[in-house]
């Protein structure tokens, strides 16, 4: 069982997140752990010089994928235990309870390619996850973040802003959704079902 974890961009300058998060994952049912960094602080400023530039739209997107591979060396540093990997099948592979984080960049080149997702603002570190847990089929997907959505589909959080636009496009293959606040010390949730 594989479940893919999007950590927020806004919970990696909290000091209590590598505590936190192996409190979480201590309550949660064996699987192998696929983390992704959110881009948080890097991104935003990456969202500044664009609106100070007025950079292309791929390049813009391009860039932020760059900050999330800073991100994901990052999480993985003050995570000393998961593997850094950069492909699905490397994290496919591991122990049923393990920790992986995604360097995404090498991943996200072949959706380039492919051009599966679309490479502007309207696809963010969320939408990659989403993207990321139905390509490897994971069970589930996780977002955990420092607050919760108050609607309860995919549509209704892009809506308010609590994920990007494309999301409920991205999500649209897999089956669960679980979004934390991580921040809470009882992790309060909001789920969804989408088949």
């Amino acid at each position: 069982m594989l479940r893919v974890i999007k950590v927020g961009g806004s919970l990696l300058d909290w000091p209590e997140l590598a505590p936190a998060l192996r409190a979480w994952l201590q309550c949660q049912p064996l699987a192998s752990n696929l983390l992704i960094a959110g881009g948080g602080t890097l991104v935003e400023a990456l969202r500044e010089l664009d609106r100070v530039h007025g950079l292309s739209e791929a390049v813009a997107h391009d860039l932020a994928v760059r900050a999330m591979s800073i991100t994901a060396r990052f999480l993985s540093a003050i995570l000393p235990e998961p593997v850094l990997v950069s492909d699905l099948p490397d994290a496919a592979t591991a122990e049923s309870h393990s920790i992986a984080v995604l360097d995404p960049v090498e991943l996200l080149a072949l959706s380039a390619a492919q051009k599966v997702l679309p490479r502007s603002w309207d696809t963010t570190s969320d939408s990659i996850a989403a993207w990321i847990a139905s390509r490897a089929a994971a069970s589930e997907l996780v977002v955990l973040k420092s607050c919760l959505p108050s609607g309860h589909t995919p549509a209704a959080w892009s809506a308010e802003g609590y994920v990007d636009r494309h999301f409920p496009a991205a999500a649209s293959g897999l089956s669960v959704i679980r979004c934390i606040n991580l921040r809470e010390r009882d992790f309060a949730e909001v789920s969804c079902t989408t088949r």
